[in-house]
């Protein structure tokens, strides 16, 4: 069955906006936004807003965010992002966490660089030292709602790395047992006709209620998403015909991709479009880590042909600052040298690897080393 993951609204920028101007406008579009529920055959999980860069003192972030939940509350609007553009992290690690640990519809990212600047050059110790803050101020599902942003972040319904830059409606969907579904049906059918027949009744749907109601339609982020059962793994399994991380696993991302890519062809995208591999949010993913036959190295190695590489990984709290800042530069090498951006989601967890944990909203997920154990010879 498709869902739609999230229908999501971008907050218009302006020169100086700022918190007010900008809760003022999503208020004024909120019950149009609210309307196109009515225009929808699918059913939507979640509603979402995209703020811009909003302008604010920096030791009012902890006050912001709850305002901006408290207008959540008041408009119908599951969860919000807040792009923080660059920062010192040791000037804003417990304000964040003060953030994250006082709301739980807000997320937030921090941009560690643009894509033209070589990160191999990066001082990301602060950014791991922000990670182990927030861990310890406000606890492993707080780690969820944070990105460390490498590039743009784009413009895209998929939180926490999103930016709006302009007044619209994008979306995603929740489609991988459809398309596992279709695979399986064996029919004549090419990869790019089952995503095709999949997404563009829905595109064109959410396209015309946001016409309707007076929005620009952004586009549809067509990225392979997993959600526990609904797994990309598996699908990536049954197109290599071995398992996740044997050969052929990084060509059957490089269809999928190619496939998601042609969406372009037929509506409007945006976003990352590509598969994503959340660990924490794939059911197969999470066996696999439970079994060490995943690693935080392995998921990097992903980067090369996935955007979401290093999403949703749990990690012992034990891990060194160093090597925590290592992990961030060889994510962020690979979106470098491939040109497109990412988000870093990691999670810390006071357990050890193969342990499963508690993360809140989600269900349990298991911790899984930094790299597996060399074998030696």
């Amino acid at each position: 069955m498709v869902l739609i993951r999230a229908l999501t609204y971008h907050v218009p920028p302006s020169k100086e906006m700022n918190v007010e101007d900008a809760l003022k406008q999503l208020i004024a579009d909120s019950e149009k936004f609210r309307k196109l529920e009515n225009f929808s055959k699918v059913e939507i999980w979640t509603k979402r807003a995209v703020f811009p860069k909003l302008i604010f003192k920096t030791e009012e972030l902890p006050k912001v965010s709850t305002r901006i939940e408290d207008v959540l509350v008041d408009t119908g609007i599951d969860y919000a992002v807040i792009p923080l553009g660059k920062h010192d992290p040791t000037e804003v690690a417990d304000l964040l966490a003060a953030s994250l640990s006082g709301t739980s519809k807000i997320f937030y990212n921090l941009k560690a660089g643009d894509l033209n600047e070589d990160p191999s050059g990066f001082d990301l110790v602060p950014m791991a030292k922000l990670i182990k803050r927030i861990y310890e101020k406000a606890g492993p599902e707080a780690c969820t709602r944070f990105a460390i942003a490498y590039g743009g972040p784009p413009e895209t319904p998929y939180f926490p790395a999103s930016m709006s830059i302009r007044r619209g409606i994008s979306a995603c969907l929740r489609y991988a047992d459809s398309l596992h579904d279709k695979l399986l049906s064996s029919n004549d059918s090419s990869l790019d006709e089952m995503l095709l027949s999949i997404f563009y009744p829905v595109a064109q749907d959410i396209r015309l209620a946001s016409l309707d109601q007076g929005f620009e339609f952004i586009g549809i982020d067509a990225s392979l998403s997993p959600w526990m059962e609904e797994s990309a793994a598996r699908i990536i399994e049954f197109l290599s015909k071995a398992s996740f991380g044997g050969p052929g696993t990084l060509n059957s991302i490089h269809k999928l991709n190619v496939s998601i890519s042609n969406l372009s062809k037929h509506f409007s995208t945006t976003g990352f479009n590509e598969v994503m591999l959340p660990l924490a949010e794939d059911n197969r993913l999470k066996e696999l880590g439970s079994l060490g036959s995943l690693s935080a190295m392995d998921l990097v190695s992903m980067i090369s042909v996935s955007v979401a590489g290093l999403d949703m990984v749990i990690l012992p709290s034990s891990v060194e600052d160093r090597e925590l800042a290592e992990l961030f530069r060889d994510a962020m090498v690979l979106a470098f040298r491939k040109g497109k951006p990412i988000g870093i989601r990691v999670i810390l967890a006071d357990a050890s690897p193969y342990e499963w944990v508690n993360l809140g909203r989600f269900p349990k997920a298991p911790v899984i080393p930094l790299a597996k154990a060399s074998s030696g010879n």
